[in-house]
């Protein structure tokens, strides 16, 4: 039998720095090392037997791995690699079970865990301007409005939202209407005119992960505006990358350049656009990695979320999500923008000659 390819798996596992790899092609790592035990591990997988049984073409791409330069062998091996793990379902991780919270010691999705941050950071953002509605700064607790009501409660604690102003949306297509008791409001954001009066409007909007679901989104973005008051806040993300997830439909994706066009049509101001994750992050979470594989310095927001600016491309082509700082201005930015007139609610384009105007 054919031993198995150890020089290309102990270069993966060691690294060059440890030693060129035809140094380490006829001996195993010390026991009771790490590279030990990973070799022990895809042994016992099956890996390296499925090496040596990948036929003379991929042998053929691999046998440079000796080379000056390894890294287009390796490539090619992390390549088979790649298809090998999802024909043995040992990814996507998190999908096949083997991730799982308990396994991971608490990872959580990536998503999930730059959303938290970002959320943090734009609560910070809004105390260092002295937003007028919060308590610290002399006003009465600021009028919220969430979509699900996922981050109301952790508002709410840390004295953002007040309890006495702040509803939470809970979408529905057959039901409409403002539940004062509980403080929550029943319907579909595309005809929240029908039934959330003028009367009630909000200092804070948070509509992450929303738009996806969204049909209509030029609709739905007029809607937010309609329903912001003047100088009001709205927090904003929707994904780029990620995989379908009906709640109950899932329409589009977004990239920065679309949330521009939305904001503006809307009549709304962006004061910060942030894409989210960069090749690495990204790709490691659609393999189903959660934070825990990543070091702080990967997730940090300074870093994993990047200022964009407008006028040029954003940092990374591979963010997998979109955050914004959203302000409805105090005066609308054009006399064509009436936030109750149905006709302009419901108009899904901006006159051809302005909009080339812009």
């Amino acid at each position: 039998m054919t031993p198995p390819r150890r020089s290309l798996v102990l270069f993966l596992i060691t690294g060059a720095s440890t030693g060129s790899a035809s140094s380490q092609n006829n001996h195993l790592p010390e026991p009771g090392t790490a590279a030990a035990a990973i070799v022990s591990l895809l042994s016992k997988a099956g890996v390296l037997d499925a090496i040596n049984a990948a036929g003379p073409e991929w042998h053929a791409r691999w046998k440079h791995v000796d080379g000056k330069d390894p890294r287009p062998a390796l490539q090619q091996f992390l390549g088979w690699l790649h298809v090998h793990a999802y024909e043995k379902s040992l990814l996507p991780a998190r999908a096949n079970g083997i991730m799982t919270d308990k396994a991971t010691a608490k990872s959580r999705s990536l998503a999930r865990s730059l959303q938290g941050r970002f959320l943090s950071e734009q609560v910070e953002r809004l105390r260092a301007s002295r937003f007028a509605c919060l308590p610290e700064f002399g006003g009465s607790g600021c009028a919220c409005f969430e979509w699900d009501g996922t981050y109301m409660p952790w508002l709410k604690q840390i004295g953002i939202c007040s309890s006495t102003t702040s509803y939470v949306l809970k979408y529905s297509s057959r039901r409409s209407g403002v539940d004062e008791a509980l403080k929550v409001v029943h319907g579909d954001i595309h005809r929240a005119n029908s039934f959330l009066p003028s009367s009630l409007r909000f200092d804070l909007v948070w509509c992450t992960q929303v738009f996806e679901h969204v049909l209509y989104p030029h609709v739905a973005f007029k809607q937010l505006a309609r329903l912001t008051k003047p100088g009001g806040f709205i927090s904003w993300s929707a994904p780029f990358m990620l995989i379908y997830h009906g709640v109950p439909q899932d329409y589009f994706r977004y990239t920065h350049q679309a949330l521009l066009e939305l904001a503006k049509d809307a009549g709304l101001r962006v004061d910060g656009l942030y894409g989210v994750g960069d090749r690495k992050v990204t790709v490691g979470s659609m393999q189903g990695f959660g934070d825990t594989f990543f070091s702080p310095a990967d997730l940090a927001v300074n870093r994993s979320i990047t200022r964009v600016d407008a006028r040029f491309p954003t940092h990374s082509t591979w963010y997998f999500a979109v955050f914004a700082d959203i302000v409805r201005p105090l005066t609308p930015p054009s006399t064509r923008i009436d936030y109750e007139s149905p006709q302009w609610l419901f108009s899904n384009e901006r006159d051809i000659v302005e909009r080339a105007a812009d």
